[in-house]
């Protein structure tokens, strides 16, 4: 099963340490490079990039690509592969795009199982920083394990969906589009405006 929808589109999941936590289910470098874009937009102070490939066949494909998809970031952790039902291709790991990073990437690249990230997240995570949790797999289920219980009543799990321009079935396609995160981002920004104003 492919832990996918609407929902995971540049979704704010809570918060950790003051930090935010945003998943999305990018999983092709081009989808992670406006991600990443959209991201950066928001000005935090560090990105923490948390991916899990999807398939071995598309990390055969395009390990190279993901390697050079992180720019942005102020550190980048790389799990296992979400299988999908796929069986092991030889050579096509995560392993392969972390080698890359190491070898002609500036950003700090760490190889850590699933089970380890929840727990180096709360370690490291600190005020204004922002968490972005990516993959198509089962990796979202991480995202929740590493947040406070403490909730973002107005954003969390749904930073779209309570907007009624979203509400028909006529904007399906847009949910995939690179306007939805582009979207979540202006409610992001305007939070946060109104956060900043309340507090004068």
């Amino acid at each position: 099963r492919e832990y996918r929808g609407v929902k995971r589109r540049f979704e704010v999941v809570g918060k950790i340490n003051g930090a935010k936590i945003i998943e999305d289910y990018a999983h092709h470098p081009t989808e992670i490079k406006a991600t990443m874009e959209a991201a950066s937009s928001l000005s935090p102070k560090r990105i923490i990039s948390v991916f899990q490939p999807h398939r071995y066949s598309r990390t055969k494909r395009f390990f190279k690509e993901f390697s050079n998809s992180f720019n942005g970031s102020s550190e980048v952790i790389l799990t296992e592969v979400y299988s999908a039902s796929e069986d092991k291709i030889k050579g096509a790991g995560t392993k392969s795009i972390y080698e890359l990073m190491v070898k002609n990437n500036n950003i700090p690249v760490k190889l850590l199982t699933k089970k380890k990230i929840p727990s180096y997240i709360r370690r490291n995570a600190k005020e204004g920083d922002l968490i972005l949790i990516l993959g198509a797999g089962d990796i979202g289920k991480t995202a929740w394990e590493i947040k406070e219980k403490d909730r973002l009543p107005s954003l969390q799990g749904k930073v779209i969906l309570n907007e009624p321009m979203f509400r028909s079935e006529e904007h399906t396609s847009e949910l995939q589009s690179h306007s939805f995160i582009s979207y979540a981002v202006f409610c992001l920004k305007k939070k946060k405006t109104k956060e900043t104003e309340q507090e004068y």
